[in-house]
């Protein structure tokens, strides 16, 4: 994953069966100076007509921009409409900085940009 981009991720979730999930959400959790900080994503798409599910989601730029560089845990969980919770494992991405400057900032057309 990299730093000022708007990535769309899809995630194909293996050994699970989701007849009759409710609600799905994907958990991003990163660990600075003791502190955890996190992204939650709660509008993911979830597809499960094939033989696993899989869910899509798509990062902004000030989320992405909001990681630090280095390692990222990802999880996908769901509850069912029975109450039950399931979670996948922990997956670890690698969140790496944007050489483009330019992508670095946040303007609406014709407005001045600085990167001060």
């Amino acid at each position: 994953m990299i730093q000022f981009t708007s990535p769309a991720i899809t995630l194909t979730v293996r050994g699970a069966t989701w007849d009759g999930t409710e609600r799905v959400w994907v958990s991003i959790r990163q660990q600075a100076g003791g502190i955890e900080d996190g992204i939650d994503i709660e509008d993911a798409t979830v597809d499960v007509s094939g033989a696993s599910p899989v869910v899509t989601f798509r990062l902004t730029q000030e989320q992405t921009s909001a990681l630090s560089l280095g390692t990222a845990l990802l999880q996908v969980n769901w509850v069912t409409s029975d109450g039950d919770r399931g979670a996948t494992d922990i997956a670890s991405v690698n969140v790496s900085r944007n050489l483009l400057d330019e992508v670095k900032a946040y303007a609406e057309p014709d407005e001045e940009v600085s990167n001060g």
